[in-house]
């Protein structure tokens, strides 16, 4: 099982220790002690003044942007893609949905591209053998996977 390592103080979760403790020194290191720049127009707030700045040139001109709305949600984007996204990713029927299923699996997607990826990654060397650690019980159908898995979990032992 993997062991997660989460900030106390916000809700990022890492797999290694050295990642959580960047995050910390980064994000919150003396926070009571932080001056914060708050936004005028949003809750937005940051401890860096030039970071307020680039943040406040999201609502510059924000009147004049055409929005495109859901008309099922109170949802707004400013790019009409986005908003086929949104209603393909949150109000189509399961009925209206094209699914390209796998032919060796029960992978299913709404993608095209991501059938073909799956097929790559996980039918595209069935018959290859398997390369196995001899320290533990990984085993992949890729040798730079092993030998990576070796490198990372059993350097020096």
């Amino acid at each position: 099982a993997i062991k997660w390592h989460e900030c106390q103080k916000c809700t990022f979760k890492t797999k290694r220790k050295a990642s959580l403790n960047i995050h910390v020194n980064a994000h919150h290191l003396d926070e009571e002690n932080v001056k914060w720049y708050e936004c005028d127009k949003c809750p937005f707030k940051a401890k860096y003044q030039n970071n307020l700045i680039r943040h406040r040139k999201l609502h510059l001109d924000e009147e004049n942007i055409k929005w495109y709305g859901c008309n099922k949600c109170p949802y707004k984007a400013k790019a009409n893609s986005a908003l086929k996204q949104h209603m393909i990713a949150r109000h189509l029927d399961d009925k209206d949905i094209v699914w390209y299923e796998c032919d060796k699996c029960s992978f299913k997607t709404k993608k095209v591209y991501t059938l073909n990826i799956h097929k790559v990654c996980h039918h595209s060397n069935e018959d290859a053998k398997w390369h196995e650690c001899d320290k533990c019980t990984y085993k992949s159908k890729n040798n730079y996977n092993l030998n990576r898995h070796i490198k990372k979990r059993h350097l020096g032992e």
